[in-house]
């Protein structure tokens, strides 16, 4: 398209489409990859629990501080455990699929988890198991997505997009429940945060229906 002044063609450039430039700015994100990215957006969000975890610590178990720390040690251990994992999901196919159904039992673990949480925990060594069970969970989850990764990418570039767009969903998960942690606690109650913490698991299963199938 031109504007003719002074007998001369001036080209005036196209802008691109709204669609376009949004895809190319994403890196022409693919279906494939919901799971990965729901998966971190959703461990990031898991620290919507964080205020309510504080106020159930200490009014409805009781714990000192010493008795926090010593949960909070045990909970970290699970994430020393992601390269077994990793080869498990590899060696050992449940069903016959190495991503999909890892995926769905890691979010099976943080739902059972977090609805033991809204419901029946009422002791220390209850809330440890439940604790350790949510983060199992995360850890599978983180696991799977970390493989996916790898998988659905078709070069180098690609791959370092992906794992760009991974951080970018897993910064965004907590900044957008930074405040809503307070707020639904102060409003529901910590039970009733954890419940609405369950809708995590949910979302990220939900992903499974985008998981690409490859056979070794």
């Amino acid at each position: 398209m031109g504007v003719v002044a002074d007998s001369q063609t001036v080209v005036v450039p196209a802008r691109p489409a709204p669609g376009g430039l949004l895809s190319r700015w994403l890196g022409g994100m693919r279906p494939a990859y919901l799971p990965v990215l729901l998966t971190y957006f959703c461990y990031g969000a898991s620290t919507i629990t964080s205020v309510a975890l504080i106020y159930f610590e200490k009014d409805a178990l009781g714990l000192t501080p010493a008795e926090a720390a010593g949960v909070a040690f045990w909970v970290g251990l699970p994430w020393s455990m992601k390269m077994v994992a990793g080869v498990t999901s590899d060696v050992y196919p449940i069903f016959g699929s190495r991503r999909g159904a890892y995926l769905l039992l890691g979010t099976l673990c943080s739902l059972v988890g977090y609805a033991a949480l809204a419901t029946t925990v009422s002791s220390r060594g209850m809330y440890l198991a439940v604790s350790v069970l949510i983060t199992v969970g995360f850890m599978v989850q983180d696991v799977v997505a970390d493989a996916l990764s790898v998988e659905i990418a078709e070069n180098d570039e690609e791959l370092g997009h992906i794992q760009t767009l991974g951080r970018m969903a897993l910064l965004l998960g907590g900044i957008s429940v930074g405040y809503l942690s307070g707020v639904l606690a102060a409003r529901l109650g910590t039970r009733g945060t954890f419940a609405v913490a369950m809708l995590l698991p949910l979302l990220v299963a939900a992903s499974v229906a985008f998981v690409r199938s490859r056979r070794r």
